[in-house]
């Protein structure tokens, strides 16, 4: 923003249940309930829905951290290393450059809401959608190229289930 610029007057936000913009990429589900035109980009915040067993990459955020609130399901979350299974209503923070990746334990999906901040996710979310389709492998060269877009650094594989999870 320049000097000059004054930023927009933010405004009251009600959304029902249902309400957003459904966004779904790699195979989970995102309703972007307040995007970066909502809060003048100082967050985001989504409710994400992720397949039993499904779940990004292991990747840091060089730009966001991010705040993760269970709603359903288990999600084993890895964070710097370390491994936690967390469940409805638990609570996994990631401050920025915090390597991590998570997977929906169990036979159903799971669902969390995600506040990233500064906002700005949905689009990188909203890029994916538009550059991979459903039942098609997607391209690592041009997953890492909007990764870097975007400030995400992609570092290893996803968890992989074993047979108690």
């Amino acid at each position: 923003m320049s000097d000059n610029s004054q930023p927009t007057a933010l405004r009251p936000v009600v959304l029902q249940a249902g309400e957003g913009q459904t966004i779904t990429a790699f195979g989970d589900t995102v309703v972007a309930k307040l995007t970066t035109v909502d809060t003048n980009g100082a967050f985001s915040l989504g409710l994400l829905t992720t397949p039993a067993h499904g779940g990004p990459p292991l990747h840091r955020h060089t730009r966001e951290d991010e705040l993760f609130l269970v709603i359903s399901g288990r999600f084993r979350f890895v964070c710097d290393g370390a491994t936690h299974d967390v469940g409805p209503g638990g609570v996994v923070f990631l401050p920025r450059q915090t390597v991590h990746t998570y997977m929906a334990l169990g036979p159903e999906p799971g669902q969390v809401w995600v506040l990233v901040l500064p906002g700005g996710f949905e689009k990188f979310f909203g890029r994916c959608a538009q550059e991979f389709r459903p039942g098609v492998p997607p391209d690592p060269a041009l997953i890492t190229k909007i990764g870097q877009d975007f400030g995400i650094e992609f570092l290893g594989p996803p968890l992989a289930a074993t047979a108690q999870d």
